[in-house]
């Protein structure tokens, strides 16, 4: 996850400790991840950061965020998971939403 990820995560999970990240990465392979910061060290070593700049390191020495798949968040095959990008639309009370069948 980039530190801008981080930042953005850490916001919810210090108020919803089961909170996930979903990032995705189209041109990347995988294509997305599942994501959640550890508690302890990573939630307060990004709740603590005081840098500015948008894109910064933290700690290399530690596992500040883990992957959920298979621990926290599990992913069933055949599961229908549909994702929308809403960022380039003007409309949003048309926008779909996910669905699970």
């Amino acid at each position: 996850m980039s530190s801008l990820d981080l930042h953005t995560h850490a916001a919810y999970q210090s108020t919803l400790k089961e909170a996930i990240a979903i990032v995705c990465a189209p041109a990347s392979e995988p294509k997305f991840g599942i994501f959640r910061l550890t508690d302890p060290p990573g939630l307060d070593v990004v709740m603590n950061c005081r840098a500015k700049e948008s894109f910064h390191p933290h700690p290399g020495d530690m596992a500040i965020y883990t992957d959920c798949d298979g621990a926290h968040v599990r992913l069933v095959s055949g599961m229908h998971l549909e994702i929308v990008d809403l960022r380039n639309r003007h409309d949003f009370s048309s926008a779909s939403e996910g669905t699970r069948d």
